[in-house]
């Protein structure tokens, strides 16, 4: 989350002043120590507390965020998060319902089913260090393992030990982050810092442009485009998860995975695909997941939106931004098409899409009050959603469907809401006890 804020926010507010996020960093390393360590009672339980509090205000903002979902599978599962975050509130802070041991068992079972499918995808990918997230896997593992056995820690320290744990790595990536900033000049972008990105995809595509750089104001809108394998093989979907997230089965018997794109303008369109389409058999398809060299194949870039559409089918899904650099767009766009090599799951058109679209929004909140606007943030569901994503690319690869909901997540922290969320909360109530007006209202 505090890597993805740095992005949105810009190097030019942190810049001048980069031994403040050093500082702040330090200090919350410490304080991490001291909880864990109980050497206050007073400070330990304020602590608990505040987390429990955090989760609350998790748990109602995403019940208010239901109001403003477009489709009841978005609204449903808005909701089932909001009432995951409440439970998990309640839980936590001193209530009637408060319960370490139960507290403990939710926290593993997170962790383990976290860890585990991590494991599975990084074992399956296998990507550069892919070595490193295996561990990190594995100590993800042994902590949920901890929290149920009760060692080395007592059960009443097990929400204590998890603070402790997030304040040490957001005080870690604040240190780096400001380590970074007085390595790196003006004219290198956040983007480009090998800390945004373990798997080096940023590499190849140095953003270098100052942050004081002007940006180009005739160009309007930035399309995502997005083909969902649901979509794009024209399919009901059977398996939510499989079908919208990796791939289906068309008509034809055909794997589909989707496609994702980005335009802007009429003469930027940023679209990977594989020379020649790649069909592995059954036997072949674990091997062509992996992300090495050996997996390297030819590629090539489609011309315009247009050409694509009349070569395949028009995106069934898009998202479209006002508020984004077109200049680091183009600057990104140069540096990816230097050559077309292509790789199922570590240079595909997602990855690219991904790429163009972080590269686009760097900077988009910037503001005079930084560390305000990195605090509104953290409290924010869809920058905790959009971090737990990009996470999850990281250890797998960009798909067709996590670009969209990425994008869809970074549209509501980049461009909100106008329509003030009582009146969408009130519509969407009358849209559930079926008043037409209402409905039409709520869409």
């Amino acid at each position: 989350m505090i890597k993805l804020s740095f992005l949105l926010i810009g190097g030019r507010a942190f810049r001048d002043d980069w031994w403040e996020p050093a500082a702040l960093g330090s200090a919350m390393i410490v304080l991490a120590f001291v909880i864990v360590a109980d050497l206050s009672d007073g400070l330990t339980m304020v602590a608990v507390q505040l987390f429990g509090l955090l989760f609350l205000f998790q748990g109602l903002f995403g019940l208010l965020s239901t109001a403003t979902r477009e489709t009841n599978a978005g609204r449903l599962a808005d909701g089932v998060k909001a009432l995951i975050m409440l439970a998990v509130a309640f839980l936590i802070i001193d209530t009637p319902l408060k319960s370490d041991w139960l507290l403990s068992w939710l926290f593993a079972l997170g962790f383990a089913f976290d860890g585990l499918s991590r494991l599975a995808t990084v074992v399956l990918v296998r990507f550069r260090r892919w070595g490193v997230a295996a561990i990190a896997s594995g100590l993800e593992l042994m902590l949920a393992v901890m929290l149920v056995v009760n060692w080395p820690f007592p059960q009443h320290l097990n929400v204590p030990l998890c603070i402790s744990l997030f304040l040490v790595l957001s005080g870690a990536t604040m240190i780096h982050f400001a380590r970074a900033l007085r390595r790196h000049d003006s004219s290198v972008s956040i983007y480009s810092f090998p800390m945004l990105c373990g798997r080096g995809w940023n590499e190849e595509t140095a953003v270098v442009m100052p942050d004081d750089s002007p940006d180009d104001d005739t160009i309007q809108h930035m399309r995502i485009l997005v083909w969902t394998p649901t979509g794009a093989a024209a399919v009901e979907p059977r398996r939510p998860l499989v079908d919208r997230y990796f791939a289906v089965l068309d008509k034809e018997g055909k794997v589909s995975t989707g496609h994702s794109a980005v335009e802007m303008g009429p003469d930027l369109y940023i679209s990977h695909w594989p020379a020649e389409e790649i069909e592995p058999d059954r036997e072949e398809i674990v091997e062509t997941l992996f992300a090495g060299e050996e997996n390297d194949v030819a590629g090539l870039f489609q011309p315009s939106y247009e050409q694509e559409k009349i070569c395949w089918t028009a995106a069934d899904e898009e998202v479209v931004f006002t508020r984004f650099h077109a200049l680091r767009l183009r600057a990104f766009w140069e540096g990816y098409r230097r050559h077309s090599t292509y790789n199922v799951t570590n240079r595909n058109c997602s990855i690219a899409a991904a790429g163009a679209l972080e590269a686009a929004l760097e900077g988009s909140l910037d503001c005079p009050r930084p560390w305000l606007r990195l605090l509104r943030l953290l409290v924010t569901p869809s920058l905790w959603e959009a971090a737990y994503i990009r996470s999850r690319a990281a250890h797998l690869c960009w798909t067709p469907g996590m670009v969209l909901d990425y994008a869809r997540a970074l549209k509501r922290l980049v461009e909100p809401e106008t329509v003030p969320w009582r009146k969408k909360l009130l519509a969407h109530l009358h849209h559930l006890i079926g008043s037409p007006k209402a409905r039409d209202f709520a869409r």
